[in-house]
């Protein structure tokens, strides 16, 4: 049985778009905090006749979010992935019953070396003991 303490409920937001604009999409998408999970992979995208000269290649990315910015997120990626402009491409969203969080650690642009993790005065501002304890079995594993 599923332990539900721990769970959230969520949105998926699925966009297939051309191939290559995931990753500038999912620079913008960082700065959101709202934003649970990301992820997207190369596909192919079929028309409706069934021979292979008629693939096109392009990203399907997912989004998984809070669902009250649901529908906020999906207006958000419906003009930055230009889906109204562009063949084959197509959004759709649906409900994810239960996500758990995880939250990776927001480190500095340029790193933290783990020499520095010994020394509390180079730690990364807003990070404590417990943060700094999870970075190094992060980095440990």
């Amino acid at each position: 049985m599923l332990n539900q303490d721990h769970c959230l409920q969520a949105k998926s937001i699925v966009c297939v778009l051309s191939r290559g604009h995931s990753k500038a999409i999912l620079d913008d998408l960082y700065q959101r905090d709202h934003i649970l999970a990301t992820e997207y992979v190369s596909i192919r995208n079929q028309h409706s006749l069934l021979s292979e000269k008629d693939w096109q290649e392009m990203d399907m990315l997912r989004v998984i979010v809070a669902p009250q910015y649901a529908d906020e997120v999906f207006e958000h990626l419906y003009h930055l992935s230009a889906v109204d402009s562009t063949e084959g491409a197509y959004m759709y969203q649906h409900n994810v019953p239960w996500v758990t969080h995880f939250e990776l650690p927001k480190l500095p642009e340029e790193g933290v070396h783990l020499k520095d993790l010994e020394h509390p005065e180079k730690w990364p501002e807003g990070f404590d003991e417990a943060r700094i304890e999870a970075l190094k079995k992060l980095a440990s594993d």
